[in-house]
């Protein structure tokens, strides 16, 4: 329960990803535009390449060994290259991205909170290939993936996890959770989703 270290002069952090890999890892930096890129052990910055605006969620994709980043008010995701902490450009969704999650092979999904949709984005080609809407999630905020079975569990703000095909963009469940969702995550262990909600609960989805 003590605190081992902390990362100095950063501001307005929304999203952290960790690369026990390459040994660094990467904090977005909404006040400067920038994703801070540190060293996992000492924790010093090794590089600040730039973002869009708002930087909001950050994901990180060990397939192309790229790291993206949510511009939630620039409705664009922004991707960095991890092996030489250099920006690689933004690209515009037509939307508020939320938060996003890689399934390891070269694709990146992405919530869209302000057109109630799912993108599916190349991580390789860094373009577009799919858009899905969800008129059943209003808001999606939380995204999390089994990346065995192509499931992908999206927390929506009026209190619904959709489960939806990662393929093919299909629902393939509607389920009540907590009010005021923010984030989800997966147990690929136990096979359980959850949701964090505003009203101060927990919400467990088992996938069967």
């Amino acid at each position: 329960g003590k605190l081992v270290g902390q990362f100095p002069s950063i501001g307005e952090s929304h999203g952290v990803a960790l690369v026990p890999s390459l040994g660094r890892g990467y904090a977005d930096d909404a006040a400067s535009k920038t994703l801070i890129v540190f060293d996992l052990k000492t924790l010093k910055k090794i590089a600040a390449p730039a973002a869009g605006v708002d930087a909001d969620a950050v994901a990180y994709d060990p397939a192309t060994r790229r790291v993206f980043v949510m511009d939630a008010d620039g409705h664009a995701v922004s991707t960095v290259d991890a092996v030489k902490d250099t920006a690689l450009g933004t690209v515009a969704l037509g939307g508020a991205p939320e938060a996003a999650v890689a399934d390891g092979k070269g694709k990146l999904f992405i919530n869209i909170a302000s057109t109630n949709e799912i993108v599916a984005f190349d991580t390789w080609k860094l373009t577009i290939s799919a858009r899905w809407p969800v008129p059943a999630c209003e808001k999606p905020h939380g995204l999390a993936m089994d990346t065995k079975t192509d499931r992908l569990f999206v927390s929506c703000e009026n209190a619904r996890m959709l489960v939806v095909n990662a393929k093919t963009g299909s629902v393939m469940a509607n389920l009540l959770i907590g009010k005021g969702t923010d984030d989800a995550a997966f147990d690929s262990e136990r096979k359980l989703a959850f949701s964090s909600n505003g009203d101060g609960t927990l919400s467990v989805i088992a996938e069967r």
